[in-house]
């Protein structure tokens, strides 16, 4: 056994107990808040966001969609290499 490995399996123990009851603690709050793991979603933070910058990101957003099925679309058609 290495010097201070029952000490250092304590600690782990110890926090994984912590960790348990906090989380006991939370779960009720959580429920009640209709809370999800992350906190908030997407359509949440969105609804947050003055209306010009949720123009200016659905703009963008349209913009990288179409360069990305751009790249889709090319990548299916077969390249053609001229010969010399």
């Amino acid at each position: 056994m290495q010097p201070g490995g029952s000490q250092k399996r304590f600690y782990e123990q110890l926090i994984a107990k912590a960790d348990s009851r906090l989380f006991e603690h939370l779960e009720p709050k959580n429920r009640k808040e209709g809370m999800n793991d992350m906190g908030r979603n997407l359509t949440e933070v969105m609804a947050s966001l003055p209306q010009n910058q949720q123009a200016e990101i659905e703009t963008r957003y349209q913009e990288m969609r179409k360069e990305v099925e751009g790249c889709e679309n090319s990548a299916r058609s077969p390249v053609r290499l001229k010969r010399k």
